[in-house]
């Protein structure tokens, strides 16, 4: 079985350190780094990460830099907030709250 990275030309992406010490590699990246893959989560949940990789590719195209231009744990806190909305409306919360176990609320 072929396991990614295998193939010719690609570099470990990131060099991962676990809290006992151990460090090991996470993802790949072609050797000259316009196309890598990695499974860590939410790599590109940070601002300043994800503003920094795409003004590199923004360089690369000779193109500024751009300021940060929004905060993705506020949208997604936005988001959660019309999800839990919508949820409200369209449940018996109450009738759910019963049914695992816990007091009603108001």
């Amino acid at each position: 079985m072929k396991r990614t990275g295998q193939e010719q030309g690609v570099v470990p992406l990131f060099l991962v350190q676990s809290d006992d010490g151990r460090e090991r590699t996470e993802g790949v990246c072609r050797v000259d780094g316009r196309v890598f893959g990695s499974y860590l989560h939410g790599l590109f949940n940070s601002d300043s990460y994800r503003r920094a990789w795409l003004d590199g590719i923004r360089a690369a195209k000779g193109m500024e830099p751009l300021a940060t231009t929004f905060s993705a744990a506020v949208r997604r806190e936005k988001a959660y907030d019309r999800l839990a909305v919508h949820v409200r409306e369209h449940l018996d919360m109450n009738k759910i709250y019963k049914m695992i176990g816990l007091a009603e609320k108001s």
